[in-house]
């Protein structure tokens, strides 16, 4: 039988699981899984950067595969329509820490030094989501095999927007983030 496996957003202190497969998710100040409202937009700055709440997203495996889901990959259509003053950054990281910030100001820059323990809980430095395409993916640690057990699994990829100053006021356009695994 084949793996029935899932993308959840991960929220809070618990974290909350949000299943977010098949929805648009929404970045803003707030660590909420906001999928069609627009609370807490990312005001934008007279100068400096103001970013979202990270966003953390981790597979999610509700009916194990008949051998195993592996080689996981992320990647976007490479080519930031955002606009101008508008960027994401992406890492994977092994451990889930709950994003911080000011609400409706701006959230705590995803770096190393911010997140989890603040040395090896973020897998690298956070990179241009953009530079991540089908022919150069972002690869995802993990897999999941029929003697596993249900349930989230694989690293968790953690992606930021950030805007400055030139950005444009208003709703920016949808971007497709896509995730893709082998199953043997």
């Amino acid at each position: 039988m084949a793996a029935t496996i899932l993308i959840n957003r991960l929220t809070g202190a618990g974290p909350t699981q949000t299943n977010i497969t098949s929805v648009n998710t929404r970045g803003s100040t707030s660590d909420n899984p906001y999928t069609t409202e627009t609370t807490n937009p990312i005001p934008i700055p007279t100068a400096g950067t103001n970013f979202s709440y990270w966003l953390v997203t981790q597979l999610n495996c509700t009916a194990l595969p008949t051998g195993t889901v592996d080689a996981i990959k992320w990647y976007t259509d490479g080519t930031n329509s955002f606009g101008t003053g508008v960027a994401c950054k992406v890492a994977t990281a092994n451990v889930y820490d709950q994003a911080g910030g000011t609400t409706g100001t701006t959230g705590t820059e995803l770096t190393v030094a911010n997140y989890g323990n603040g040395t090896t809980d973020l897998d690298g430095a956070p990179v241009d989501a953009f530079g991540k395409t089908s022919a150069a993916p972002l690869s995802v640690t993990g897999s999941v095999t029929s003697a596993g057990s249900t349930g989230l699994f694989a690293d968790r990829v953690v992606y930021q927007y950030g805007v400055i100053s030139t950005a444009s006021p208003g709703t920016t356009i949808q971007e497709t983030i896509s995730w893709q695994y082998d199953e043997t």
